[in-house]
């Protein structure tokens, strides 16, 4: 209860739609679907992560090791503000695109 007296405002429809949180029309364009929007943009956070992370692998020096291995609170910082600043993509078309690329991936990895 006290959580929800404190942060109340976080989960007020206004703050929401400000926020980037977007949902469908077709699903009564309320913020019924924060949660779902806010998953599929921590996937796309991770994923670019990830890219950028392997991408710096392939130098194969010191300091592509360095990364590697350690700068964990950069890392973590690194995700989070690429989080933050993908609630302010649109959903269509970019995180449609993201799904459906995602899904094939996902599909070929699986059958590697």
């Amino acid at each position: 209860m006290l959580f929800m007296y404190l942060f109340g405002w976080i989960f007020d429809s206004d703050f929401l739609e400000w926020a980037g949180f977007q949902c469908p029309e077709a699903s009564g364009g309320s913020t019924d679907c924060t949660g779902v929007s806010a998953l599929i943009r921590m996937s796309f956070s991770l994923a670019i992560f990830h890219t950028l992370m392997f991408l710096s692998t392939l130098c194969r020096n010191k300091f592509s090791a360095a990364l590697h291995e350690g700068f964990w609170t950069f890392k973590v910082l690194l995700i989070i503000g690429i989080w933050i600043g993908s609630l302010w993509i649109p959903n269509d078309p970019v995180m449609d695109g993201y799904l459906v690329m995602a899904k094939w991936v996902s599909v070929l990895f699986l059958i590697y």
